[in-house]
Protein backbone atom coordinates (compact mmCIF):
# COMPACT_ATOMS: atom_id res chain seq x y z
CA UNK A 1 0.00 0.00 0.00
CA UNK A 2 0.94 3.68 -0.29
CA UNK A 3 2.82 2.89 -3.52
CA UNK A 4 2.52 5.02 -6.65
CA UNK A 5 2.06 3.96 -10.27
CA UNK A 6 2.05 5.35 -13.79
CA UNK A 7 0.98 3.99 -17.16
CA UNK A 8 3.10 4.37 -20.27
CA UNK A 9 2.78 2.91 -23.76
CA UNK A 10 0.32 0.25 -22.62
CA UNK A 11 2.33 -0.90 -19.60
CA UNK A 12 1.87 -0.20 -15.88
CA UNK A 13 4.75 0.65 -13.52
CA UNK A 14 4.57 0.63 -9.72
CA UNK A 15 7.21 1.95 -7.31
CA UNK A 16 7.72 1.92 -3.53
CA UNK A 17 5.15 1.62 -0.77
CA UNK A 18 4.70 -0.42 2.40
CA UNK A 19 4.71 -4.21 2.20
CA UNK A 20 2.46 -6.64 4.08
CA UNK A 21 5.16 -7.18 6.72
CA UNK A 22 5.20 -3.38 7.31
CA UNK A 23 8.64 -2.92 5.75
CA UNK A 24 9.28 -0.16 3.22
CA UNK A 25 9.92 -0.90 -0.43
CA UNK A 26 11.87 0.55 -3.31
CA UNK A 27 10.83 -2.24 -5.64
CA UNK A 28 9.86 -1.47 -9.20
CA UNK A 29 7.08 -3.69 -10.54
CA UNK A 30 6.22 -3.77 -14.21
CA UNK A 31 3.02 -5.15 -15.75
CA UNK A 32 3.40 -5.27 -19.55
CA UNK A 33 0.14 -4.76 -21.43
CA UNK A 34 -1.96 -3.86 -18.40
CA UNK A 35 -2.54 -0.32 -19.62
CA UNK A 36 -3.83 -1.27 -23.05
CA UNK A 37 -7.35 -0.63 -24.32
CA UNK A 38 -7.85 -4.38 -24.77
CA UNK A 39 -7.17 -4.97 -21.09
CA UNK A 40 -9.50 -2.15 -20.05
CA UNK A 41 -12.26 -3.52 -22.29
CA UNK A 42 -11.87 -7.01 -20.84
CA UNK A 43 -12.08 -5.61 -17.31
CA UNK A 44 -15.22 -3.61 -18.18
CA UNK A 45 -16.82 -6.88 -19.32
CA UNK A 46 -15.81 -8.59 -16.06
CA UNK A 47 -13.56 -10.96 -17.95
CA UNK A 48 -10.70 -12.53 -16.05
CA UNK A 49 -7.40 -11.29 -17.44
CA UNK A 50 -4.12 -12.63 -16.05
CA UNK A 51 -1.69 -9.96 -14.90
CA UNK A 52 2.00 -10.79 -15.13
CA UNK A 53 3.86 -8.57 -12.67
CA UNK A 54 7.62 -8.50 -13.17
CA UNK A 55 9.90 -7.41 -10.35
CA UNK A 56 12.84 -5.51 -11.86
CA UNK A 57 16.00 -6.81 -10.14
CA UNK A 58 17.66 -4.36 -7.76
CA UNK A 59 21.12 -5.10 -9.14
CA UNK A 60 20.01 -3.97 -12.61
CA UNK A 61 19.24 -0.45 -11.30
CA UNK A 62 21.85 0.60 -8.72
CA UNK A 63 20.67 4.23 -8.70
CA UNK A 64 17.05 3.58 -7.76
CA UNK A 65 15.61 5.81 -4.99
CA UNK A 66 15.67 4.57 -1.41
CA UNK A 67 12.58 2.85 -0.02
CA UNK A 68 9.67 5.18 0.69
CA UNK A 69 5.89 5.56 0.79
CA UNK A 70 3.36 8.35 0.19
CA UNK A 71 5.47 9.87 -2.59
CA UNK A 72 4.08 11.00 -5.94
CA UNK A 73 4.71 9.66 -9.43
CA UNK A 74 3.76 11.15 -12.79
CA UNK A 75 4.61 10.28 -16.39
CA UNK A 76 6.06 12.82 -18.79
CA UNK A 77 7.94 12.23 -22.04
CA UNK A 78 8.46 8.52 -21.44
CA UNK A 79 9.75 8.93 -17.89
CA UNK A 80 8.27 8.22 -14.48
CA UNK A 81 9.03 11.18 -12.18
CA UNK A 82 9.05 10.36 -8.45
CA UNK A 83 9.09 13.12 -5.84
CA UNK A 84 9.13 13.18 -2.04
CA UNK A 85 7.73 10.54 0.27
CA UNK A 86 8.64 9.27 3.71
CA UNK A 87 10.21 6.31 5.49
CA UNK A 88 10.48 5.61 9.23
CA UNK A 89 10.33 9.27 10.25
CA UNK A 90 12.51 10.59 7.42
CA UNK A 91 10.79 12.82 4.85
CA UNK A 92 12.26 13.37 1.38
CA UNK A 93 12.37 16.19 -1.16
CA UNK A 94 14.33 14.32 -3.83
CA UNK A 95 13.27 14.15 -7.46
CA UNK A 96 14.16 11.08 -9.50
CA UNK A 97 13.06 9.89 -12.89
CA UNK A 98 12.94 6.41 -14.41
CA UNK A 99 13.46 6.23 -18.16
CA UNK A 100 10.73 4.07 -19.69
CA UNK A 101 10.99 5.11 -23.33
CA UNK A 102 12.62 2.46 -25.53
CA UNK A 103 13.05 0.08 -22.56
CA UNK A 104 11.99 -3.35 -23.81
CA UNK A 105 13.25 -5.39 -20.86
CA UNK A 106 14.17 -4.77 -17.23
CA UNK A 107 17.91 -4.32 -17.81
CA UNK A 108 17.18 -1.18 -19.85
CA UNK A 109 15.38 0.75 -17.07
CA UNK A 110 17.56 3.50 -15.63
CA UNK A 111 17.02 5.87 -12.69
CA UNK A 112 18.39 9.42 -12.64
CA UNK A 113 18.57 11.77 -9.64
CA UNK A 114 17.72 15.38 -10.51
CA UNK A 115 19.93 17.86 -8.70
CA UNK A 116 18.65 21.42 -8.35
CA UNK A 117 19.59 24.05 -5.80
CA UNK A 118 16.06 25.35 -5.28
CA UNK A 119 13.81 22.51 -4.18
CA UNK A 120 10.48 22.22 -2.38
CA UNK A 121 10.68 21.47 1.36
CA UNK A 122 10.49 17.74 2.19
CA UNK A 123 6.96 16.34 2.15
CA UNK A 124 4.76 13.28 1.84
CA UNK A 125 1.05 12.67 1.23
CA UNK A 126 1.11 15.57 -1.27
CA UNK A 127 -0.27 15.63 -4.81
CA UNK A 128 1.38 16.03 -8.19
CA UNK A 129 0.06 16.49 -11.71
CA UNK A 130 1.50 17.23 -15.13
CA UNK A 131 0.26 20.58 -16.44
CA UNK A 132 1.65 21.31 -19.90
CA UNK A 133 5.44 20.98 -19.68
CA UNK A 134 5.49 21.23 -15.89
CA UNK A 135 4.83 19.12 -12.81
CA UNK A 136 2.83 20.93 -10.13
CA UNK A 137 2.97 19.69 -6.53
CA UNK A 138 0.67 20.88 -3.80
CA UNK A 139 0.21 20.36 -0.08
CA UNK A 140 1.09 17.28 1.92
CA UNK A 141 2.75 16.91 5.31
CA UNK A 142 6.24 17.93 6.39
CA UNK A 143 8.81 16.28 8.68
CA UNK A 144 6.86 17.37 11.79
CA UNK A 145 3.62 16.04 10.23
CA UNK A 146 2.17 19.52 9.84
CA UNK A 147 -0.08 20.21 6.87
CA UNK A 148 1.45 22.19 3.99
CA UNK A 149 -0.36 24.69 1.78
CA UNK A 150 2.26 25.68 -0.79
CA UNK A 151 2.61 25.10 -4.53
CA UNK A 152 5.83 24.24 -6.34
CA UNK A 153 6.36 23.85 -10.08
CA UNK A 154 9.03 21.78 -11.83
CA UNK A 155 9.72 22.78 -15.43
CA UNK A 156 10.57 19.70 -17.51
CA UNK A 157 12.21 21.82 -20.22
CA UNK A 158 14.63 23.66 -17.92
CA UNK A 159 14.80 20.95 -15.21
CA UNK A 160 14.33 23.66 -12.55
CA UNK A 161 11.94 24.17 -9.63
CA UNK A 162 10.25 27.38 -8.58
CA UNK A 163 7.78 28.27 -5.87
CA UNK A 164 4.42 29.46 -7.18
CA UNK A 165 2.85 32.22 -5.13
CA UNK A 166 -0.92 31.97 -5.22
CA UNK A 167 -3.79 33.74 -3.52
CA UNK A 168 -5.50 30.83 -1.81
CA UNK A 169 -9.20 31.02 -0.89
CA UNK A 170 -9.99 30.43 2.76
CA UNK A 171 -11.31 26.91 2.17
CA UNK A 172 -7.97 25.91 0.59
CA UNK A 173 -6.27 25.26 3.92
CA UNK A 174 -3.28 22.93 4.18
CA UNK A 175 -4.20 19.34 3.39
CA UNK A 176 -2.84 15.89 2.77
CA UNK A 177 -3.95 12.62 1.23
CA UNK A 178 -5.77 14.40 -1.58
CA UNK A 179 -5.31 13.78 -5.30
CA UNK A 180 -4.84 16.08 -8.26
CA UNK A 181 -5.16 15.85 -12.01
CA UNK A 182 -4.94 18.10 -15.06
CA UNK A 183 -6.85 17.09 -18.20
CA UNK A 184 -4.65 16.85 -21.27
CA UNK A 185 -4.29 20.25 -22.90
CA UNK A 186 -5.61 22.08 -19.84
CA UNK A 187 -3.70 24.72 -17.87
CA UNK A 188 -5.68 23.95 -14.70
CA UNK A 189 -5.02 21.39 -11.97
CA UNK A 190 -8.07 19.99 -10.20
CA UNK A 191 -7.71 18.92 -6.57
CA UNK A 192 -9.88 16.21 -5.03
CA UNK A 193 -9.98 16.48 -1.28
CA UNK A 194 -9.72 13.75 1.33
CA UNK A 195 -7.50 15.11 4.11
CA UNK A 196 -7.95 18.73 5.19
CA UNK A 197 -6.76 20.95 8.00
CA UNK A 198 -9.46 23.26 9.31
CA UNK A 199 -7.66 26.45 10.36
Amino acid sequence: MLFRSVAYDGDLYLFGGVLADKTYSNDLLWAPGMGTEAYAKAMSLNQAVPVEWQDVPLESMPNRPTARHSHTAVEYDGRMWVFGGARAGKVFNELHYLTLKNATHSAQFTWTFVEDGAQPPPRYDHSAAVVGDTMVIYGGRNSTHQFINDVWVFDFTTMLWHSQELSMPEHMAGRYGHSATAPKGSNRMYIFEIGRAHV
